[in-house]
Order: structure tokens, then C-alpha cells, then sequence
């Protein structure tokens, strides 16, 4: 097939194989180079911008999940040993929680915004109601099932996490 090609353009076009290339053509050429250059290079520019701006925007939410998600296991942890314990600051922790709680269920609007696809959706929901189902354990009466539904919520928010996340670094171009 290039043999042919090339075969076509020496027959049709001859001066692209002359040793002097005609001033006219030389002109065209680098006009054609100087359309490109000024309106072509920035538009393929402006697409890899806007592509950097959006992973860039990904990592970040993707880093303020995993960072807040952490932080809220921690307290959760220090709530649970201050029960254990029946130390004083336990009041304070279960309220950190919340409000750990809370940010999160903020954060989701935007994973909302980012992530639209039918069953990103449903995951970002299913991450919404476990973040709501530890609210609702941490806000239960404590009775000695206490600390064991908070466990157990807990492990349903890391499953929930992990689908949100494999969403968001795939959406990122980090994930196949």
C-alpha cells in the first residue's frame, strides 16, 4: 500500500520529489505550518489543560476522602477505647465523630457532581448511607450490642469507600 501511495504522488505530484521545491509551494507550506502552529497547537494545548485541571481536581477529592475516612476510623477507635475505658472525653470524641460525620456527607455532593454514571451513583449512594447508618449507631443508646454495631457499620463504610474510590481513581486515569 505505501509503495502504491508513493508510486500516486511521484505520477500526479512530481515537485514534492524534485531536488528544488517552487517558492509558491514553499509559501503554502509555510503558511499551512503557521495555521497549524496558531490554531491548531493551542486547541490540542487547551484539551490537555482542561484534562489536567480534572485529574488534578480527582486526586484531590480522592485525597480529602481517603484523609477524612482515616481521621474518622481514628476517632471512632478513640470513641470506642474511651468506652471501654468510661473516660470523660468520650462525649467529646462521639461528637468529632459526628462532625467527621457530617464533612463527609458534604464531600459527597461533589462526588455526585464528579461521578455520574448509573452505577457510580448508586455507589456514591451506598457510601452516603453507610456514612449514615455509623451516624446512626454512634447516636443509638448504648446498650452492650453498643460498640459492636458501631464495628459493624464501620466495616460496611470501608466496603462502601473502596467502590467510591476504585470509581474515582478510574474516572482519574489512574485505573484501568
Amino acid at each position: 500500500m505505501p509503495n502504491k501511495t508513493h508510486l500516486w504522488l511521484k505520477r500526479h505530484l512530481p515537485v514534492l520529489f524534485d531536488e528544488k521545491m517552487p517558492v509558491w509551494m514553499t509559501i503554502v507550506a509555510s503558511i499551512a505550518a503557521a495555521v497549524a502552529t496558531y490554531y491548531f497547537a493551542p486547541l490540542y494545548s487547551h484539551k490537555f489543560q482542561i484534562e489536567d485541571v480534572r485529574s488534578g481536581h480527582l486526586k484531590q477529592t480522592t485525597d480529602n476522602i481517603n484523609d477524612e475516612i482515616i481521621e474518622l476510623s481514628q476517632k471512632i477507635r478513640r470513641f470506642d477505647s474511651a468506652l471501654a475505658n468510661k473516660n470523660k472525653n468520650s462525649s467529646d470524641l462521639h461528637e468529632d465523630c459526628l462532625d467527621l460525620i457530617t464533612k463527609l456527607q458534604w464531600r459527597l455532593i461533589d462526588l455526585k457532581v464528579v461521578l455520574t454514571k448509573p452505577d457510580d451513583k448508586s455507589d456514591v449512594s451506598a457510601l452516603s448511607d453507610a456514612l449514615e447508618g455509623v451516624r446512626i449507631k454512634l447516636n443509638a443508646p448504648v446498650t452492650p450490642r453498643y460498640q459492636a454495631d458501631i464495628r459493624s457499620s464501620m466495616g460496611n463504610l470501608a466496603a462502601a469507600t473502596r467502590n467510591v474510590l476504585n470509581k474515582l481513581y478510574i474516572k482519574a486515569s489512574l485505573q484501568d
